[in-house]
């Protein structure tokens, strides 16, 4: 079940956790960790006053609040353990957004390369370029989401522009082509009787 506390008391609890994520982004947690040790703070606050009843009254906010430990105790904690590597709280993050990016950029010429090579060769250039470029942009769009969702920052979004530009562009530089019917094949004429 879960407890929903009165406006006045929810500002309270948000006040708690605020300063405790102010406490510990003064010590250089990153900012998903400190996400995670406050959402771990609010459910554990949500089963404290559920523990006291169906509708919390300021009091007993104030009680469960009193029962938790302070903002600076969660700084002290985290400044005293040992130091943190930032490449290691998001794992693939970056290596994600590294390769929806390059997908991204490297998508359009490698299309283009393709496209020319098979163009000399005496295949549909088109077609085949525009199946590279496509591979490329699909795997840089999928590497994206992966990147957005691990990114609490903007990145994300500037990843997601990035490849609406990039697909702007394909589009313009591969239109659609009509598609023309299919002539069937002249049949071969009978010889004539004699």
């Amino acid at each position: 079940m879960t407890i929903l506390p009165s406006p006045s008391e929810r500002a309270r609890i948000d006040e708690h956790l605020s300063a405790v994520e102010r406490a510990l982004a003064s010590t250089g947690v990153s900012e998903i960790q400190r996400r995670g040790v406050v959402d771990d703070l609010s459910a554990q606050i949500a089963d404290m006053l559920a523990e006291r009843g169906s509708s919390p009254s300021a009091a007993d906010v104030d009680a469960v609040i009193a029962r938790l430990d302070a903002p600076e105790a969660f700084a002290a904690a985290w400044s005293s353990s040992a130091p943190r590597d930032p490449s290691s709280t998001a794992p693939g993050v970056e290596t994600a957004a590294r390769v929806s990016f390059w997908c991204a950029v490297l998508g359009v010429p490698a299309g283009v390369a393709v496209g020319m090579i098979a163009t000399t060769a005496g295949h549909d250039g088109g077609g085949t370029g525009f199946l590279v470029f496509l591979g490329s942009e699909l795997t840089a769009i999928g590497a994206g989401l992966v990147a957005r969702r691990q990114t609490l920052a903007r990145a994300g979004a500037w990843i997601g522009a990035a490849l609406i530009v990039t697909a702007v562009t394909c589009a313009i530089i591969w239109p659609p082509k009509a598609s023309t019917p299919v002539q069937p094949a002249p049949q071969a004429q009978p010889p004539p009787d004699r």
